[in-house]
């Protein structure tokens, strides 16, 4: 249970909160600790998965050595996370994704740069995109060897890694549906959705000065989370 003396936050069993720890990772822990007692039959879509629980806290070094490998610099908001609540976890959807790793075949995998592109190099986009496969196009026989070899030359250009330079993949919604974290470029610190895998490309969470950060689409997931928690079961169920 969490105490509140003289202005800190501490836990009675648990030193969780340090000195030098941000607004952010305070919201966080006292909301996913809230989500944690209020949903205990995990209704909250994705909850089943992660159990509002974090993994352990990265280390400055760490994320330094992550940083360096891949020549990028995190967001300040997203380095608090890591650094103050956990390295993933408790998140939307499925949770947040550990540093330097993604959902892969659905087990949890490394990055590669042959999957994720370079993080070092500018976001490549600034408002959404979309340049699905057109099927016009396509051979007719869609048993033919041709049509194959069409479908593979149009999936290795959808999803060619350098479209999605400049950023680290965060969360999966599930069905190949992932958040990109864009760490270099115009749009840094910003969440974008990757939808290819509907067909619908890539695109900004929220609209020019109200585009979404780490923290900010993290904090609208927890505010939800909450609200959804907090109905009866009848309701939450329909």
């Amino acid at each position: 249970m969490l105490e509140i003396a003289q202005g800190s936050i501490s836990t009675s069993s648990d030193p969780i909160y340090s000195a030098a720890m941000g607004d952010f990772a305070r919201r966080v822990l006292e909301g996913v600790d809230r989500l944690r007692r209020s949903d205990r039959d995990l209704h909250v879509f994705g909850a089943a998965g992660h159990r509002y629980s974090f993994n352990a806290r990265a280390t400055e070094r760490e994320v330094a050595s992550c940083e360096q490998r891949w020549g990028m610099r995190l967001p300040r908001d997203y380095r608090e996370f890591l650094l103050d609540v956990g390295n993933g976890g408790a998140g939307p959807f499925y949770g947040v994704f550990r540093l330097g790793e993604w959902d892969g075949a659905g087990n949890g995998e490394p990055w590669s740069s042959s999957i994720i592109g370079d993080p070092s190099k500018p976001f490549p986009h600034e408002r959404s995109w979309n340049e699905p496969r057109n099927y016009s196009l396509a051979p007719s026989d869609q048993e033919s060897d041709e049509y194959h070899d069409w479908m593979d030359r149009a999936d290795a250009w959808y999803y060619s890694p350098a479209i999605t330079d400049g950023s680290i993949p965060i969360c999966t919604q599930g069905c190949a549906l992932r958040f990109l974290l864009i760490v270099t470029g115009p749009e840094a610190g910003h969440v974008w959705a990757d939808d290819r895998a509907d067909d619908k490309g890539l695109a900004p969470l929220g609209e020019g000065s109200r585009r979404l950060t780490f923290s900010k689409w993290y904090l609208a997931w927890m505010d939800r989370a909450l609200q959804e928690s907090a109905r009866p079961a009848k309701r939450r169920s329909r």
